[in-house]
């Protein structure tokens, strides 16, 4: 991907008061300087004046849910998925991280949740969250990855052992030691996951 997603302030924390306006859909396209950003969104002023943190984590994930759902779903639906290369969803994903990893996490959650059923979608996001890092996405990302492997879809199921995969962590392989796969060539991947990630831990 020879272009990158670009936001182009940061976010100060601040929200406006309510009633909060639509802003449309932001379209985070390199090159562009003029889409609405948090920084337009946001005022400090209102800790001071006693809204709580909840409540202005709230707003923020609504922020992000009229702002970037749209985009990022048709990023998914467009994109062309190769393993070991970043896909333009990893870039767009990784942008908002930058501003506010916290809201941008519950904001992947939801998306996933809503969109449970549309198998490309729950594919995309979880090659997503499975390419960012276990600490950063915790625990979201493994959330997400457990709730796959109960998906009636077999290759969603495929991709959330595959995330735990890519993770590669010592919770990772204590989740997929309590799996079983009823497809005998996805439990013996699952088996070669597992003994795999034993052998790098040392453990039996």
């Amino acid at each position: 991907m020879s272009e990158k997603y670009k936001l182009t302030t940061q976010d100060t924390g601040k929200v406006k008061e309510e009633p909060v306006p639509s802003y449309g859909q932001t379209t985070l396209q390199a090159g562009t300087t003029h889409e609405p950003v948090l920084e337009d969104l946001i005022d400090l002023s209102d800790s001071s004046r006693g809204v709580s943190e909840n409540t202005l984590n709230r707003r923020r994930l609504r922020q992000f849910k009229e702002n970037y759902t749209k985009e990022l779903l048709r990023i998914i639906c467009e994109q062309d998925f190769e393993y070991g290369f970043d896909s333009p969803a990893d870039l767009f994903v990784r942008e908002l991280m930058e501003q506010n990893e916290a809201v941008t996490k519950e904001w992947l959650n939801a998306i996933y949740i809503e969109q449970f059923s549309d198998i490309r979608v729950v594919i995309g996001l979880l090659q997503v969250v499975s390419h960012l890092q276990y600490p950063e996405i915790y625990p979201q990302g493994p959330t997400m990855a457990l709730a796959a492997l109960s998906h009636a879809n077999s290759e969603v199921r495929e991709c959330g052992i595959r995330a735990f995969e890519n993770w590669g962590t010592i919770e990772s392989l204590n989740i997929l030691r309590n799996v079983k796969c009823t497809e005998s060539w996805m439990q013996e991947y699952l088996s070669q996951v597992i003994k795999d990630l034993e052998k790098e831990f040392g453990v039996q």
